[in-house]
Order: C-alpha cells, then sequence, then structure tokens
C-alpha cells in the first residue's frame, strides 16, 4: 500500500485516493504522541505553499515530495538540502470540456462582439491582488482598434469596477460579466488571457487559458510563469511594457495564431488524466 499526504485535496489527489493501492496517511491523534507511538510518514508527500513548523518532518521523511513548480523545488533543496531527485515537479492539473464555434458566435451576438475584434480576458477570484486596476491601465493604453476587454467576477466585483471605471471614456469596447456561470467558455473564446496578479503561488487558470488556445501574459513573479514564453512574460505585475506587446500582437495575426498553438501543445500536457500518469510512474520508483 502506498502511503501518501498533501496540504490541499486537488482533483489530482481525489483521483490517485480513488486507486486501489494508494490511501491517505491517518493524522497522528494526540494519544499517539502521550504514548510517544512512532510518527508515520508519506511515502509520497504533495507539498504546496509556504513551509509551516508542522512541514518539516513530513518532508525531510517522505520517501518523494511533489511539488508543482520549479521556483517551489528550488526553495526545498535550499532551505532543507535535499537531493534534487527527491523533489518532483508536476504542475497543476486541469480538466477541460469540449465547446464549438456555435457557442462562441452566440457568445459574440449575444455582447455584441463583431468577428472581426480580437478579445482580451480578464478573470479572478480576488479582482484587487490579481491585477485588475493594472488591467484597467491596460485598457487605456491599447490603440488597436478592433478590440473587446472581457471582465468577469462576480456581483460585487463587476458593480465595484463599474463605478471606478465610470470616469474613462470606454465606450462599448468593455463588456462586464456578472457571475458567468462558465468561465471555460471564455478562455475558449478569448484570444489573450491577462493576469498581472500580484501573487505567487501558482496561477492554474494560465494553464487552462492555454488550454483553450489563448496567448497569456503572466508577471514572473508568479510561478505560472514557469510554463509562459519569456514574450508574455511581465517583469512586474505593473510591467510597462506589457500594453505595447499586447498592442503588437493584436495587429499580428500570424503571430497570435502561432503562439496560441504553441501553448496548447504546452498545456495538453497537464491534464488530470496526464499528471495521473505522471504520478503513477512517479510511484513505480518509490
Amino acid at each position: 500500500m502506498i502511503k501518501i499526504d498533501y496540504k490541499i485535496e486537488t482533483k489530482l489527489i481525489k483521483k490517485l485516493l480513488e486507486t486501489e493501492n494508494i490511501t491517505k496517511i491517518k493524522k497522528r491523534k494526540l494519544s499517539h504522541k502521550l504514548i510517544f507511538k512512532k510518527q508515520d510518514f508519506a511515502d509520497i508527500y504533495f507539498f504546496s505553499g509556504n513551509i509551516q513548523k508542522e512541514d518539516e518532518k513530513k518532508l525531510q521523511n517522505a520517501k518523494k515530495i511533489v511539488v508543482n513548480s520549479n521556483k517551489l523545488k528550488d526553495k526545498l533543496i535550499e532551505v532543507f538540502d535535499f537531493e534534487s531527485s527527491k523533489v518532483e515537479v508536476i504542475y497543476p492539473s486541469i480538466s477541460v470540456k469540449t465547446f464549438n464555434e456555435t457557442q462562441k458566435k452566440e457568445f459574440l451576438e449575444k455582447y455584441e462582439i463583431s468577428n472581426e475584434d480580437k478579445i482580451v480576458l480578464f478573470t479572478a477570484k480576488d479582482f484587487k491582488n490579481s491585477g485588475v486596476k493594472e488591467f484597467i491601465e491596460l485598457i487605456k493604453k491599447i490603440n488597436y482598434k478592433y478590440t473587446k476587454f472581457v471582465i468577469a467576477g462576480n456581483k460585487r466585483q463587476i458593480s465595484n469596477l463599474k463605478f471606478l471605471t465610470s470616469k474613462y471614456d470606454f465606450g462599448n469596447k468593455v463588456v462586464y460579466l456578472e457571475d458567468f456561470g462558465n468561465i471555460d467558455l471564455l478562455f475558449y473564446i478569448c484570444d489573450i488571457f491577462v493576469l498581472p496578479t500580484q501573487k505567487k503561488s501558482f496561477a492554474s487558470s494560465i494553464i487552462k487559458a492555454m488550454y483553450y488556445k489563448s496567448a497569456v501574459f503572466i508577471p514572473r513573479t508568479n510561478s505560472a510563469s514557469e510554463v509562459v514564453d519569456i514574450f508574455a512574460t511581465m517583469n512586474r505585475y505593473d510591467d510597462g511594457s506589457t500594453p505595447f506587446k499586447i498592442d503588437a500582437l493584436l495587429g499580428r495575426n500570424e503571430d497570435l495564431v502561432l503562439i496560441k498553438n504553441d501553448n496548447f501543445n504546452i498545456a495538453k500536457e497537464f491534464t488530470l488524466n496526464k499528471n495521473y500518469s505522471k504520478v503513477m510512474t512517479i510511484l513505480q520508483n518509490v
């Protein structure tokens, strides 16, 4: 029986626990501590986030550690002096849906978006720290004529944003979506997804956008930048060169299509089933 432990129960973890010979390690009870019962440790520890005191023994005693970025791997090796082979990197898994051009056409008609228009998307659970203000600044600097900007969030986020942007003369070039139920469809229909986030943890929405053939822009401080081309990597969340890069890309359709296809070829390696197979390969060597 293979024993695993984790900080966050992801879709990949759930799928692993459905496998017959894989089980979650039992949490140590207080009574076990009182009688000095030997602590049990996992064969594989799926680690994410910041290192806390209770993580140290688990990390040191696990046979293998799986993390979701090379940045986190480097950090663990630096702090604990682990051999590189002990820490494996598996980027976040994505579950994807199938869409067709009819659904895209219906969306464009509903929101009065022309087929000529290129769509630049922003969506996040945390607008403030994910860069909505920087996205608004970007809108002001994009000059490409046939551009629509789509911003999707919950009702409160969109209401606040409409109030903040009322002083700008955006006209009909911005589409605000409240509680839109199918975010995957937005990734499918958009041409460019921009996430000028200040967060460092891996933004899995980047991989999802890439899978649906969007060009993406993300700051290098976010771990998701590891899967993104240098051209699409922002130096900072407020990188002043980003609007000019996007403007240029919007006007060069051949380059945009090339980036979209390259992104899809990268992201298809991170589907849930493929990541499951990667873990099973690791298990063979435990």
